[in-house]
């Protein structure tokens, strides 16, 4: 088999550009009581703005919204400021917030980013662009937005009002927060919390770097913070209770596969109770030659699609997806995405070894973050495993022992060159169990 994607934006939403209708947000308190933030650009340490009106309506957890308050520590509120800078795990009844990164943020250092915010009659966008921590730290420095809507705007992909969207993300704790060098002591949280402690969703807690992921309510150690970089989140906060979060799949993009190959996409539902199992299927008929290879319902449902050229039709094809909480099926979140099957592209791939079946690399092309999934049989378990990566010279830039033989192993090449990459999975014997060739693009 042979396999290529890649991606093709179209009206992407994730990640916003900011352009010149953006403002800086116009931070009115802080909460040191040693200076206030000033124009133009607000720079502040835990700072908080007044209420701000928005020209639509925002439905959140059954009631309509038109005021919002912008916090500096990542996240925004519509009853009340926040300025704690250490974050809480989900549920927590003191606040009420929706959450892209609750952590402490600080842009006092001039070599840190400020936060940004754009409305408009149907949607807001809040972007803290390129932040530092405390206290004025800039060596490590996170990117990330929330978007609200009225849920009719088409920035969010439909049946959703509420967006999340990560550029790269560095750091996890600030100095206050017992944090060594921006890692370490109390997490970050990302999620939604009514206040209530039981209408919420919380998506991980971060305290490390790397992209290790161990799920949405981990104890220590936590999640990596690099699991975050390029990925968005998407769901509707307007009804209780609150439906899974969705992952995986990026609804803005085209997924172009190439005629006579073969690739996996993976598409995620969180679900937001604890302990709660999430089913996920598809709502609309697969084409021809897109099979599902797996679904792993849990707290995250996790899909696993494969495509196998050619298909019987080459050209565009709307696929849908649902998950909804299995104690609750009301509570449906949706999911699409385009996939576009064409002859006229070129596989960059190269033929994988016979046991391929059991490991999978993606996303590819990917931002140098990537995923080697492997569920090997028992002979080959018996042996350790190492993934040495080659660029198209056939130098050797990475190699790395993989910890999981029946699970995903997190690999970062984050800072390499754009270009090909070919990998070769081998045991201790040096015995090729895989190989195949990737795509840094981003």
């Amino acid at each position: 088999m042979l396999i290529s994607i890649e991606t093709k934006s179209q009206n992407c939403t994730c990640f916003q550009s900011r352009d010149s209708s953006f403002h800086p947000v116009p931070f009115a308190m802080d909460s040191d009581g040693y200076y206030a933030p000033s124009p133009p650009l607000y720079r502040n340490d835990d700072g908080s703005t007044g209420p701000i009106k928005l020209p639509f309506t925002f439905c959140y957890c059954g009631k309509n919204i038109d005021t919002v308050y912008i916090n500096n520590n990542g996240n925004i509120s519509f009853h009340q400021q926040y300025s704690t800078y250490s974050s809480d795990t989900f549920p927590v009844t003191n606040y009420s917030m929706i959450a892209p990164f609750w952590g402490d943020v600080d842009t006092r250092n001039t070599l840190s980013g400020i936060v940004w915010y754009k409305i408009t009659a149907t949607h807001l966008i809040v972007q803290w662009d390129s932040v530092g921590y405390f206290n004025k730290h800039s060596d490590k420095l996170n990117s990330f937005q929330v978007i609200i809507s009225n849920g009719t705007d088409s920035i969010i992909p439909a049946g959703n009002n509420v967006e999340f969207c990560y550029g790269n993300m560095q750091w996890t704790t600030g100095d206050a927060s017992y944090d060594t060098n921006g890692f370490g002591g109390v997490p970050a949280t990302s999620g939604i919390n009514r206040g209530n402690d039981s209408d919420f969703i919380q998506f991980g807690l971060f305290d490390t770097a790397g992209s290790q992921y161990r799920g949405q309510y981990p104890g220590w150690p936590y999640n990596g913070v690099g699991w975050l970089s390029n990925k968005m989140f998407y769901y509707n906060t307007c009804y209780l209770p609150l439906p899974p979060m969705i992952s995986g799949i990026t609804p803005c993009d085209t997924i172009i596969v190439c005629s006579n190959d073969s690739t996996f996409m993976h598409l995620l539902f969180f679900t937001p109770k604890q302990n709660d199992t999430v089913v996920g299927n598809q709502q609309s008929t697969l084409p021809a030659g897109l099979s599902i290879t797996s679904n792993k319902q849990g707290s995250i449902d996790s899909i696993t699609l494969k495509v196998i050229g050619p298909l019987s039709t080459l050209g565009y094809h709307t696929v849908q997806f649902y998950g909804n909480n299995k104690n609750n099926s009301k509570d449906t979140g949706f999911a699409s995405f385009v996939l576009n099957v064409t002859s006229s592209c070129i596989s960059t791939s190269v033929p994988i070894a016979k046991s391929e079946q059991t490991v999978e690399l993606y996303p590819n092309p990917n931002n140098g973050i990537f995923t080697l999934s492997v569920n090997l049989n028992a002979s080959n378990s018996e042996n350790s495993l190492t993934i040495q990566v080659f660029d198209i010279t056939g130098k050797k830039v990475l190699t790395e022992p993989i910890s999981q033989l029946n699970g995903d192993n997190a690999i970062d090449m984050k800072g390499k060159p754009k270009g090909i990459y070919l990998y070769r999975l081998i045991n201790t014997n040096e015995t090729l169990i895989s190989q195949g060739k990737f795509v840094i693009g981003k």
